[in-house]
């Protein structure tokens, strides 16, 4: 089985100790592609300087240093944005050079995606850190679309909100609902806008599971991408002190389980629908080929 992480922050310094060989051992088991999305303004030059190693080869002695080839590791592919929980410290000032690290960063080969972008409201927002992340996000996405690249969409508490604002932009590249925690009527909105739904840990938290579970059931299968967001959102069986791709396949089964289907469905459909969403600029026929292979 080939599986794809469709979100996950193997450049934050979580990973410092064993990033190689971690990555390596996710490769051996299974997981061919992982989408890395930005942070921090610094993040859309720092991820791909901490992970490119075919654009930095300086990067080699690390993998030596744990007993690594490049070849033995997943394809790594990124989104250029800013996260809008870091949008708050901010000012007016900063945002002409914030943007210019997107854009600069969204043109380099691996990037696929813009993001992380969004709304978060899980703690009390002042009117003008609120203001701030409806700017990000509105900016966002006219890059999004003036780029033609798809979303990798952070929405925490705040829902209807973001409905409201996606409904005013043509999707032209689609996007992904990362970390996905609602209920049927909000994925409903969300696939409507051709969107599709990131699945994760949350699906085995509570308050989360009930009503993910029954989202999950009725969402169309070619629909949904499978992440992880490690180091974060460890799903409640995993013992391990930060969250990594190596859960995959556990959650695949997870999901399948909700579904009613084998998991070798969840395996191919979410692989697949990674690809139909992360394709958008001809990148990937190489990875394709080897997970075919």
């Amino acid at each position: 089985m080939v599986y794809t992480d469709s979100h996950a922050h193997y450049d934050l310094k979580h990973f410092n100790n064993n990033r190689w060989s971690l990555l390596a051992e996710c490769r051996r088991r299974g997981i061919g592609a992982i989408l890395v999305p930005a942070i921090r303004p610094e993040s859309n030059d720092t991820m791909m300087q901490t992970l490119d190693v075919e654009t930095y080869p300086e990067l080699l002695p690390q993998l030596d240093a744990e007993g690594v080839r490049p070849e033995e590791l997943p394809e790594i592919y990124y989104a250029a944005g800013v996260h809008p929980t870091r949008v708050w410290n901010g000012t007016e000032e900063d945002d002409g050079w914030w943007e210019q690290k997107i854009r600069s960063a969204a043109g380099k080969k691996k990037v696929a995606a813009i993001g992380e972008t969004g709304l978060d409201y899980h703690v009390e927002l002042t009117p003008e850190m609120r203001e701030r992340q409806m700017e990000w996000f509105h900016r966002q996405l006219r890059i999004g679309e003036e780029l033609e690249l798809p979303l990798v969409l952070h929405i925490r508490m705040a829902d209807d909100d973001a409905i409201s604002i996606l409904k005013r932009y043509p999707l032209r590249q689609s996007g992904v609902v990362h970390c996905f925690n609602g209920g049927w009527e909000t994925a409903r909105e969300y696939l409507n806008l051709g969107l599709y739904l990131g699945v994760g840990g949350s699906i085995t938290l509570e308050p989360y599971r009930a009503s993910v579970g029954e989202a999950l059931k009725k969402a169309p299968l070619d629909r949904l991408l499978m992440e992880t967001d490690a180091p974060y959102v460890r799903p409640s069986w995993c013992t391990d002190p930060v969250n990594t791709s190596l859960v995959i396949p556990a959650l695949a089964r997870e999901l399948a389980e909700i579904r009613g289907i084998q998991p070798e469905e969840v395996e191919q459909a979410t692989t697949e629908n990674f690809w139909a969403v992360y394709r958008s600029r001809g990148r990937h026929s190489s990875m394709e080929n080897r997970l075919d292979g």
